[in-house]
């Protein structure tokens, strides 16, 4: 199975989940947006212990948007 977020995935949990028809372009630009989301939010769990507190996930998903910017 691969982990690569696609636009035919994104039309099929659209249209699955929340009934909605999406056009092709709509699913590859969303597709681009849920891979750099997903990829952020995994390398922040990766960072965190079951104990921290709640906001630190929030503040590491913060910079991970900082560091993206810089490279930009």
């Amino acid at each position: 199975m691969s982990n690569k977020i696609t636009a035919a995935l994104i039309g099929e949990q659209a249209a699955q989940l929340h009934g909605l028809e999406l056009t092709a372009t709509r699913c590859i630009e969303l597709a681009g947006d849920v891979e750099r989301h997903n990829t952020a939010i995994r390398n922040a769990a990766q960072q965190l212990d079951f104990n921290d507190e709640p906001a630190r996930f929030n503040a590491l998903l913060v910079a991970h948007a900082e560091q993206r910017k810089k490279r930009a």
